[in-house]
């Protein structure tokens, strides 16, 4: 049986997860009340708060991020060739496919993912040389594994270092809510995952919000993973608010409180300066 993150590359439609796995437990109301009645709808408030922070940076005319989003794989083979061929070592760079999730997500927030549109038998996987070349002026590095982070950053330091996202300390794993979490919780939780990319692009601009699932790797510890009590899951997320607009009157302006995509079409009709939450 295909899982619904096979079918689904949005974020809401792998959240939905909740409401495909419930039919085998006979929770479809549950599920309906947990995704529905507050998943979906905080959705709504953090995609436009993320929209919001994209139109700042815009109308500031900073140039749009490159996030370098990848792993390294000790396993990743060329599947098209015998293992034992000449040249044929194991190990590489995963390379995200275009149009998944993080590509979603990435945009959303006004950044740009380095991501192919090539789709090679067992993934796409770099070497070293050819990995530096393609990520190394990425201002942000999101390194999706949440166990692996030192022991590759050790044995490629030579190679890493040189990074732009390195050099500037603007290196995520995955690991803020444990080792394994991001790839249990997240698809769950599509509205946390999608303020941590907020945060993460923003800079830090996002005021009030704690990321749940990406650790900066030079300064956050690793998280541990928490246990449902119960087994019932329950929400990562804290409760969203609008963020609201200021307009750039010579008193500071009036806030206007603003929601869903409705905000930018407000914030591009009259310009906007400083953003805050209400």
């Amino acid at each position: 049986m295909k899982t619904i993150e096979q079918l689904e590359n949005t974020l809401k439609g792998q959240g939905g997860a909740v409401g495909f796995y419930s039919l085998f437990y006979n929770k479809e109301f549950t599920a309906d009340k947990l995704f529905l009645g507050g998943v979906e709808l905080r959705m709504d408030c953090v995609e436009s708060n993320a929209v919001a922070f994209a139109a700042v940076n815009l109308r500031e005319e900073i140039s749009r991020q490159k996030v370098l989003w990848s792993n390294y794989y000790v396993w990743a083979c060329d599947w098209s060739v015998s293992i034992n061929e000449p040249g044929n070592e194991c190990g590489g760079w995963a390379i995200p496919v275009c149009g998944n999730y993080h590509d979603f997500a990435t945009i959303m927030v006004g950044a740009d993912l380095l991501c192919t549109d090539e789709i090679v038998a067992g993934g796409k996987y770099m070497k070293d040389a050819e990995f530096a070349t393609w990520g190394s002026a990425a201002e942000i590095f999101i390194y999706a594994d949440g166990t692996s982070w030192d022991a590759v950053f050790d044995a490629k330091n030579a190679t890493l270092g040189e990074f732009t996202s390195v050099k500037s300390k603007r290196v995520y794993d995955t690991s803020k809510n444990g080792g394994n979490d991001f790839f249990e919780s997240r698809m769950a939780n599509p509205d946390s995952f999608l303020e941590d990319m907020t945060e993460i692009v923003s800079g830090g601009v996002q005021h009030y919000y704690t990321r749940r699932f990406m650790r900066n790797v030079f300064d956050e510890e690793t998280g541990v993973e928490e246990v449902c009590a119960g087994g019932v899951w329950a929400s990562l997320a804290d409760d969203c608010t609008y963020i609201s607009i200021f307009f750039g009157t010579g008193d500071g302006g009036a806030a206007a409180r603003l929601g869903g995509l409705g905000m930018l079409a407000a914030a591009a009709a009259v310009g906007f300066g400083l953003l805050a939450f209400a």
